[in-house]
């Protein structure tokens, strides 16, 4: 299993991950190389998408976590995932990502695109029932709505707003993800003091380590609204100053220490890694057009990138500004920042030109080593409040 081992190295990051979605999507992928042959890939659900054909092998992969509940049909999966109906139906897109895939250079980009960026969304009724707000004449909401119109807006809402051409699609929802992280088995997290999550249902009630399992991860990487608890105030109190910019933190965190499970565990124990074969397959959503080998060439443009080079693979979150929209919270994109970002996305797929040149400092994140790191996601930035964090013990040490 080296090929698999070096390949979650250097694709462990981050997920970005921030996606945690995306880095799920990259085990399964890694895992078909030894483990799937063409009747299991046969098996994946093929979605009629209109992405665009590159004209060369740099190819753009919009990365998809979808938060529907369409899978919920008794009283267990209601209380692990949430009720189908009410203002959890439809579906949004709860983690939202484009890697941008260089083969030739063996380079590749991965960017984050936070849910509550305010964006035009194309090509829908101009109604309450598809936007929050109209303005101008446009439709404007945060972008993890567009997906409850279809992938298919999700595409044109990067294409209008963002000016990216999408060439592939993958698509992962929360079942999928509780599923993988039940195969591989719990994962350790450290918490500095007790912390909750009313909204997803984390709770942690001392600090320290924790071991998640496939419903606990989920609530903690679909956290938005963490508390942790002041024992000198009596009281919890919010620890994000930016919930869905920590989120993505949590994710990339999160997906570093499941990778780093992954590798072990299915290095060492077949069934484990076929475990997480069925588990992707039976979720998993991708474009007609995305063949197996398409599969295989975006693994082998992280298989041998070092992945403490941040000039071979860079992970990013698309800069944002915090706004208002009428009574919303929203994110307005950084106009000083945010070009760069983009034009890591635009150079060579499909027909496109890179739009702007610039050479403004960009933000990015080192990959670390897979290793199960000691450290919040987060750093702690009132101890005041909430005191010296906690020790940190084994297996988070």
């Amino acid at each position: 299993m080296a090929g698999f081992e070096s390949f979650i190295g250097a694709f462990v990051r981050r997920y970005a991950i921030a996606f945690v979605m995306a880095a799920v999507i990259m085990i399964g992928a890694v895992v078909f190389v030894n483990y799937i042959g063409d009747t299991k890939f046969a098996e994946i659900e093929k979605v009629d998408v209109n992405t665009q054909k590159s004209t060369t092998e740099i190819a753009n992969y919009l990365l998809i976590g979808s938060d529907t509940r369409a899978f919920v049909t008794d009283p267990v999966d209601e209380k692990a995932f949430g009720n189908a109906s009410g203002e959890a139906a439809g579906e949004r897109s709860d983690t939202l990502m484009v890697v941008h895939v260089d083969p030739g250079k063996h380079q590749a980009v991965v960017v984050s695109f936070p849910r509550d960026l305010w964006v035009e969304i194309p090509g829908v009724a101009l109604d309450e029932s598809h936007c929050s707000r109209i303005e101008a004449g446009k439709c404007m909401s945060k972008i993890n709505s567009a997906f409850n119109n279809g992938p298919d807006v999700v595409i044109s809402t990067l294409q209008q707003n963002f000016d990216i051409a999408i060439n592939h699609y993958i698509e992962v929802n929360f079942q999928t993800f509780q599923g993988i992280v039940d195969a591989i088995g719990d994962v350790p997290i450290y918490f500095p003091y007790p912390t909750r999550d009313d909204d997803t249902g984390l709770f942690a009630p001392t600090p320290g380590c924790h071991l998640l399992d496939g419903a606990g991860a989920l609530a903690y990487a679909r956290a938005r609204s963490i508390k942790y608890y002041s024992f000198s105030e009596g009281g919890w109190f919010e620890s994000d100053a930016t919930a869905d910019l920590a989120r993505i933190k949590r994710q990339q965190d999160f997906m570093r220490r499941l990778a780093s499970l992954a590798v072990a565990k299915s290095a060492s124990n077949p069934l484990v890694a076929l475990d997480v074969v069925d588990q992707v397959v039976e979720n998993l959503k991708i474009d007609d057009n995305l063949a197996k080998d398409d599969l295989l060439a975006l693994v082998d443009v992280f298989n041998d990138v070092d992945p403490t080079n941040t000039s071979r693979v860079q992970f990013v979150t698309l800069p944002g500004r915090s706004g208002s929209a009428g009574a919303l919270s929203v994110l307005y994109p950084d106009e000083v920042n945010a070009p760069a970002v983009l034009d890591m996305l635009r150079g060579g797929s499909g027909e496109q030109a890179v739009s702007t040149t610039t050479t403004l400092p960009i933000s990015t994140e080192a990959v670390a080593p897979t290793t199960t790191t000691s450290s919040p996601a987060l750093p702690i930035t009132n101890e005041e409040r909430f005191g010296s964090p906690a020790a940190v013990t084994a297996p988070c040490a």
